[in-house]
């Protein structure tokens, strides 16, 4: 009786440390984490948004996988995160975005943030 109840015990734990559960695709396609940042974003959520954008900057999360449109996009709204949260250092990194980028369109609108 003792060694069935030992049998059992290690079976479930051997079986418990082999299941493992897919992840959904939002939770590993940085496209959709893109798209739902930039939907807190665009909804003033930017506590929300934030985290989601510099976890996506991480070369482990899908950065090494977008083009560089999309990562001087997700640096533009990393920046205007941190100017809406109140960050020292934003201001800063807010400047030099505007004299270091080419695209029209973003130095335009982080100099509105400014």
């Amino acid at each position: 009786m003792r060694l069935k109840k030992y049998t059992l015990l290690v079976f479930f734990s051997i079986a418990s440390s082999i299941v493992h559960a897919q992840a959904t695709k939002i939770n590993n396609d940085p496209a959709e984490q893109f798209k739902t940042a930039k939907a807190y974003f665009q909804n003033n959520a930017f506590s929300l948004a934030y985290p989601v954008f510099k976890n996506l900057q991480q070369p482990e999360n899908g950065a090494t996988l977008m083009d560089a449109t999309i990562k001087e996009q997700i640096k533009f709204y990393i920046i205007v995160c941190e100017l809406q949260l109140k960050n020292t250092s934003a201001v800063n990194k807010a400047i030099e975005f505007v004299s270091l980028e080419n695209n029209v369109a973003l130095v335009q609108m982080m100099s509105f943030y400014l």
